[in-house]
């Protein structure tokens, strides 16, 4: 365990809830799409702007604007396991709509309020800050102590995190990448 956070790796059930969830009717977040999330919508379109990750020898490939994390690969490309992928914009129009459907204001949402607050809650794992699909706030989180106890996030393998504030109505997002051109760190 981490002196900072007690975490335990959570990529199996995040990878059955994935599957689970791609069977229903929930739809990718992305503006106008109309794509089951198992379908993501394609990056052709902001590849221009994505930064690699790194050159994978598994696939024998320097990865662009494709899922890294390589069970989401092997399953498509999109897992619920899988963590932040996107550009800045859409990773802010992501954080919007999550903000949105807490607030329950006027907005267009692929969940209800309901399932998000199910998403956020902790999963009763002693010293674990771990919800389902979330890590919510202690003191000593990796976004730091000026967000709210309300505050949740997300951080990947590869060097992105996402942290959400409901109280404050705002996000941060932070999209470094640790692991290019390996992740062996030896740039």
């Amino acid at each position: 365990p981490s002196t900072r956070t007690s975490r335990r790796s959570s990529t199996g059930w995040q990878e059955r809830l994935g599957r689970s969830a791609a069977g229903r009717s929930s739809r990718c977040a992305c503006p106008g799409c109309s794509r089951r999330l198992a379908r993501p919508c394609s990056p052709h379109a902001w590849r221009a702007d994505t930064a690699p990750t790194e050159v994978d020898a598994w696939r024998g490939r320097l990865l662009v604007a494709e899922v890294h994390d390589e069970n989401a690969w092997a399953l498509g490309g999109a897992a619920g396991h899988a963590g932040l992928f996107g550009t800045a914009t859409a990773v802010g129009r992501f954080a919007q709509t999550v903000l949105g459907t807490l607030g329950g204001g006027a907005h267009v949402s692929p969940w209800r309020r309901e399932t998000m607050t199910t998403f956020l809650t902790r999963a009763g794992d002693p010293g674990s800050s771990r919800a389902l699909a979330w890590d919510t706030m202690l003191p000593t989180s990796s976004c730091g102590t000026r967000m709210s106890a309300e505050a949740f996030g997300h951080s990947g393998f590869t060097g992105t995190s996402l942290w959400i504030d409901p109280t404050a109505g705002a996000y941060v997002a932070l999209l470094t990448n640790r692991i290019h051109p390996s992740r062996d760190n030896d740039a």
